[in-house]
């Protein structure tokens, strides 16, 4: 009893204390980036139906459209370069916040991109590979037009062609 009399009071303090609106913001200066570019998410969206790189998940919105992160490999505040989609992941919330917090083990990732040859984009056939991702094992797939985008920008910033396989 003297617990809920204690909360009612605070209550009723709090409420008789509450400022108005107006007074509750202020206006402060701040930066704003320029925009990311629709065709980004709309390249995702063809790509992989809003459907997880690493785990195949997804779902529908309300409005019918899919739900993804759009996960920027070399965020977009680095360069306007990067808002390209080679340079972007489609991603469930989950699989998102594992890659911007927790642990990944990719060590060869980037090599074996450079390495393999991007198969015929009318194959349909993805390019998976492995990583770990918060100490488990896990694939990372590319639709065969993303995997060339991808390396486009490894060749790009590499300075040069990535080798072929033999």
């Amino acid at each position: 009893a003297r617990r809920s009399e204690r909360e009612s009071q605070a209550l009723s303090d709090d409420l008789a204390d509450e400022p108005r609106p107006s007074e509750r913001f202020q206006k402060i200066p701040r930066k704003v980036w320029d925009a990311k570019s629709n065709l980004v998410r709309s390249f995702l969206e063809e790509q992989y139906d809003g459907r997880c790189q690493i785990c195949d998940s997804g779902f529908m919105k309300r409005g019918g459209k899919p739900y993804f992160v759009a996960l920027y490999l070399v965020p977009h505040v680095n360069a306007k370069w990067t808002d390209r989609p080679g340079n972007v992941l489609s991603t469930c919330p989950n699989c998102a916040a594992k890659l911007q917090h927790g642990s990944v083990e990719a060590d060869t990732l980037v090599e074996q991109i450079r390495l393999r040859s991007p198969k015929d984009v009318s194959s349909g056939q993805m390019e998976t590979f492995d990583i770990r991702l918060c100490g488990e094992a896990a694939l990372l797939s590319f639709t065969p037009k993303h995997f060339i985008a991808l390396r486009a920008i490894l060749s790009e910033n590499s300075g040069g062609e990535p080798e072929e396989d033999n």
